[in-house]
């Protein structure tokens, strides 16, 4: 079983801080009924920063992905509750202090607090305060959980904390690791009310792709790519998430998350006095499906393709053209953030800063589209494969569809 250190490995997460051990965790247990299995994952760019569990039962691995829609969620202490709140991403969320420990719930079913509780309420280890649910931007259900320093807490209205302030999950005093499958042991308490015990359901997973396990980083981002139809898949019931991805399909994710997000602008009739500009691009065939995406992309500016009248549709694409891409086409919607002397340094040192993509690079790295590689590359010249994609592209849409949501900038 690869721990959180090996797993940021593989990923590219950027570097952990190791856990405090002055924290007494020994009393913090899961918040799960008693003795029921549960298991949680992660993925780059994932919350916060990479202190972060998406939690379901073990069961989930099997056939229905909103198998825990309504399971019971108990206080893992004694504690009292600091916020109770919506958010665009989170959905409903709970934060709870246990002294020492401020943990956050996401994603819980709207309206499911049970009366009485509110913001400044004790709980005592083993009670109800609420369900664990798919609100806000989740595909499926699921309990995502963060700890945090209540001693560096200051304000829990604020959703956005400091990444310093988040430390590493555990429960009855056990690291949990990224799958490690583990039991609860809140066994204290009065019983639970039969009337929210586990509510079962038939809906559909959340894609069609056999070949997408739900262990995968990018799972959700394909079920999200899957949904708003920027990806149809390489056949009904496949993804090919290890193919490497070519020109030609990049161009058509690309102008799908154009279409998507872009304001829906009736088409100007065309001026007969007018001539109309010719197809830039001589070799992308006209039958093909990225025939009209490409001239999309080269009238919004986002390519110019690789020669003055070729595209080359079958060339792979690398980790450092698809900064390109990406970082274009977020320039469309959103000015880039304004640089700050606070921000931390660009620690991605394989990035040559004489290359067309570095700035589009930096951008991505600093919007939390990309922790490259490892803490301290992105590996640019690297191949690009379909899951590799979803990931950048899923956040991306997600960056750029809350900042319309929220009327901002995006930045």
């Amino acid at each position: 079983m690869l721990g959180l250190a090996a797993l940021a490995s593989v990923f590219g997460f950027a570097d952990l801080a190791a856990a405090d051990n002055s924290f007494d965790f020994a009393p913090i247990h899961a918040p799960f009924e008693c003795g029921s299995e549960w298991h949680g994952g992660t993925r780059p760019g994932h919350g916060l920063n990479d202190w972060n569990l998406d939690l379901n039962r073990t069961s989930r691995t099997y056939s229905d992905p909103q198998h825990d829609l309504g399971q019971p969620l108990i206080a893992q202490a004694d504690g009292t509750i600091v916020w109770i709140g919506w958010h665009v991403s989170a959905g409903t969320y709970v934060e709870i202090d246990y002294g020492e420990i401020t943990v956050r719930y996401i994603h819980l079913v709207d309206g499911s607090v049970p009366d009485g509780l509110a913001i400044d309420s004790p709980v005592v280890e083993g009670q109800l305060f609420g369900l664990l649910g798919d609100t806000g931007n989740a595909t499926h259900a699921h309990l995502h959980l963060e700890y945090f320093d209540s001693r560096d807490y200051d304000d829990a209205r604020a959703w956005i904390l400091p990444d310093a302030n988040q430390i590493q999950i555990r429960m009855a005093g056990e690291i949990i690791d990224p799958w490690e499958v583990f039991v609860s042991t809140n066994c204290g308490g009065d019983p639970l009310p039969t009337t929210t015990t586990t509510t079962t359901t038939t809906t559909e997973p959340p894609h069609p792709f056999g070949d997408v396990p739900v262990e995968s980083y990018a799972y959700l981002d394909v079920a999200l790519l899957w949904e708003l139809g920027i990806t149809t898949g390489t056949s009904e019931t496949t993804f090919s998430p290890d193919d490497l991805v070519t020109r030609e399909q990049m161009a058509a994710f690309l102008a799908r998350t154009w279409t998507d997000l872009a304001p829906a602008d009736p088409e100007p009739e065309p001026d007969p006095a007018i001539p109309a500009e010719p197809y830039p691009f001589d070799d992308i065939d006209p039958t093909s499906y990225a025939y009209e995406p490409a001239a999309l992309l080269f009238d919004l500016g986002v390519t110019t393709g690789t020669g003055a009248r070729s595209y080359d549709p079958f060339a792979t694409v690398d980790r450092e053209q698809m900064a390109a891409f990406l970082a274009r086409v977020h320039r469309l919607f959103a000015d880039p953030p304004v640089p700050s002397e606070d921000d931390p340094p660009f620690p991605l040192l394989d990035v040559d800063p004489a290359s067309y993509a570095a700035a589009d690079i930096e951008l991505l790295w600093r919007l939390g589209i990309t922790t490259g590689t490892s803490p301290t590359t992105y590996s640019p010249a690297d191949p690009v494969d379909r899951k590799q994609m979803a990931a950048f592209l899923a956040r991306l849409w997600r960056l750029l569809d809350d900042a319309q949501d929220d009327g901002g900038d995006g930045s």
